[in-house]
C-alpha cells in the first residue's frame, strides 16, 4: 500500500487519504463483526476493497446476515464496495467517454471512504469511472479516505517480542522470496511505528434525534417505492435497546 496523506480538518479530526489496490473477495465477515453485528471499538486497520463490480448492483434497501459461513455475494463480505446510486446505461455518452479514458489509461481515481462499522467502502465519487473500467477490463485507480484514531504503541515486553517475531519472519520470507525486499521493509517499518493510525467511523448528532431520523427514512421509503420486507424494516427503524 502506497504512503498516505494525513489531513487535519477543524472539528472533523484527522483523516488519512491513501491509494488502494482491490483484492479478490475471499474473506467473510471477521469474528468481531459476526457476533450479533458490528461492535464498538477504538479503531482498526482498513481491509482492502474487493468486488468493485458491486457498483452494478444497487438495491434501494438491503439486509445482510452477519454470518461467518453463510451465503452472500462478494460485495456483502468484508471489504465490499457499495454504490450510492444505480449505474447509468452502458449506451450513455458519459460512460462511453470514460471508457475511452479507461482504454487510454487516463482515468482519475475513484474516491472510497471506509465505514469501519461494517468494513465496507462507499463510492462517493467515480461511479461512472469505475463502471467504465469494469467494462473495459481495466484496473481502476482507487483512493481511500478514512477518519483515524491515533493510538500510542506501548514500549513494553510484548511489543519487543512482537518486533523480534516480525524480524525473524522477515528473514524467513526473504530467504524464500528475495525479490520481496520492499514489501518486507514496509512490514518492518509498520512494526516499529510509535503510533498506530486506526480507522474509525465518525457520527454527528442529527437535529431532532432519532425521531427526526425515523421520519426522514419513512418519508424516503414512501417516495422511493422501494419494496422492503416488513421484518427487516421494523428492525431497521427500531431504537437500540
Amino acid at each position: 500500500m502506497a504512503p498516505g496523506l494525513l489531513l487535519t480538518v477543524p472539528s472533523w479530526g484527522h483523516w488519512l487519504r491513501r491509494p488502494l489496490l482491490h483484492v479478490e473477495a475471499t474473506r467473510p465477515y471477521p469474528l468481531r463483526v459476526m457476533l450479533g453485528g458490528p461492535i464498538e471499538g477504538t479503531g482498526e486497520l482498513p481491509v482492502p476493497p474487493c468486488a468493485p463490480d458491486g457498483i452494478l448492483r444497487f438495491p434501494f434497501f438491503r439486509s445482510e446476515e452477519w454470518s461467518w459461513a453463510g451465503p452472500g455475494t462478494p460485495e456483502e463480505r468484508s471489504g465490499g464496495v457499495i454504490p450510492l446510486r444505480a449505474p447509468f446505461p452502458e449506451s450513455g455518452g458519459r460512460l462511453k467517454a470514460w471508457r475511452k479514458h479507461a482504454r487510454d489509461g487516463t482515468l482519475p481515481p475513484v474516491l472510497l471512504p471506509y465505514l469501519t462499522r461494517v468494513r465496507k467502502w462507499l463510492v462517493v465519487d467515480g461511479h461512472d469511472r469505475l463502471h467504465a473500467a469494469l467494462l473495459e477490463g481495466r484496473v481502476q485507480p482507487l483512493l481511500g479516505l478514512w477518519s483515524i484514531f491515533e493510538e500510542l504503541v506501548p514500549e513494553d515486553e510484548r511489543a519487543r517480542l512482537r518486533r523480534e517475531g516480525s524480524r525473524i519472519a522477515a528473514e524467513v520470507r526473504l530467504r524464500a522470496r528475495p525479490g520481496e525486499v520492499d514489501a518486507v521493509n514496509r512490514s518492518l517499518l509498520r512494526e516499529h511505528e510509535p503510533v498506530h493510525r486506526l480507522a474509525v467511523t465518525r457520527a454527528f448528532p442529527l437535529r431532532g434525534g432519532a425521531a427526526a431520523w425515523k421520519a426522514q427514512v419513512t418519508a424516503w421509503r414512501k417516495g422511493s417505492g422501494a419494496t422492503v420486507p416488513s421484518d427487516d424494516w421494523a428492525a431497521f427503524v427500531s431504537e437500540p435497546g
